[in-house]
């Protein structure tokens, strides 16, 4: 090659390298589906506190949705209830649990029409249930609690938004549910029969993320924790404006808006940090405990025995 042509072969290839290193990273897609315990989120975004050239936030219809497009490879992080990312560990993916989002303690409700009073009712009756794992998990430790067992009821697959109709209609006699969805079918007269406070520390919302990216994502990462802690404080405290800006999603009449995070806990900077922290973390020594019961309700393969991924390093940069 001449040696005029090898020099402009060779500023050829700098001009590209450089190009490459400067090209856009690829949006970052984040998974919910619409729960109160993820609004910080959304409420984070509206207040330019997410990084949006790096990061995007997916709303699907459902947990399931959120997993099935986690499972295709359609999001690199999601919001989820540590079953599910038990679940989705279980299965082959490479999650990590960042952040601690909500614990339910009452938030989670089995309600049934107004006639029925307790579970032990429940028996021969239509059950209206998300094919989800937290939704499985709800209706088997309600059944465990009064001795029934899935064989004397008859599940009924629906989403959440489906519950009224189909609960007006006759079509279902109760239903595993939660809020926003939960504050309707109450409005409607339903009567709750179970609740996740009869289970406490057993359904807990977390931001999981794939593994790699806490490597190569990190800034974007921290940014979205960050804004995540930071607007919390805003729902907490009831801010008017802050409650105006996630009942877009929730679309609860105003003055239910509070009403959907009675029985829900948002954790702090310092309680993220004590449950997350460490190779043999608190949650994770919890996820073994849940693992245990998932297997005894067959909410997972026999023999699988995921292990949960957590770390701290992103609560622990960050806070109000």
């Amino acid at each position: 090659m001449p040696f005029l042509h090898l020099c402009l072969f060779t500023l050829t290839l700098l001009s590209l390298g450089a190009c490459d290193q400067h090209a856009p990273l690829p949006l970052l897609r984040i998974g919910t589906n619409v729960w109160p315990g993820y609004e910080p989120f959304y409420l984070a975004r509206e207040d330019g506190l997410l990084d949006t050239g790096q990061l995007r936030l997916v709303e699907l219809a459902s947990a399931p949705d959120v997993m099935d497009a986690m499972r295709q490879g359609q999001l690199e992080g999601a919001a989820l209830t540590l079953d599910e990312v038990l679940l989705l560990t279980s299965e082959g993916l490479d999650l990590t649990v960042v952040l601690i989002c909500d614990q339910s303690l009452g938030a989670d409700v089995v309600l049934a029409r107004p006639e029925i009073h307790s579970v032990a009712e429940l028996a021969g009756l239509r059950i209206g249930v998300e094919t989800s794992a937290v939704g499985a998990l709800m209706l088997q430790a309600a059944l465990a609690s009064t001795q029934l067992t899935l064989s004397d009821i008859t599940i009924v697959n629906l989403r959440q938004n489906e519950y009224l109709d189909a609960l007006a209609a006759g079509r279902i006699d109760a239903a595993v549910t939660f809020a926003p969805y939960s504050l309707q079918l109450l409005a409607a007269g339903a009567t709750p029969l179970f609740s996740s406070a009869d289970i406490p520390g057993q359904i807990v919302d977390v931001l999981a993320v794939r593994t790699e990216l806490l490597a190569t994502r990190h800034t974007a990462l921290r940014g979205l924790v960050n804004g995540f802690l930071v607007s919390k404080q805003r729902i907490e405290r009831g801010d008017p404006a802050a409650l105006d800006i996630i009942n877009r999603r929730l679309k609860l009449p105003a003055t239910h808006i509070k009403d959907a995070y009675l029985g829900l806990t948002m954790p702090d900077q310092d309680e993220n940090l004590r449950l997350l922290a460490g190779p043999r973390s608190r949650l994770s020594r919890h996820a073994s405990d849940l693992v245990k019961l998932m297997q005894t309700h067959h909410l997972l393969k026999p023999g699988s025995i995921p292990t949960l991924r957590t770390t701290a390093s992103l609560v622990a940069e960050n806070g109000p």
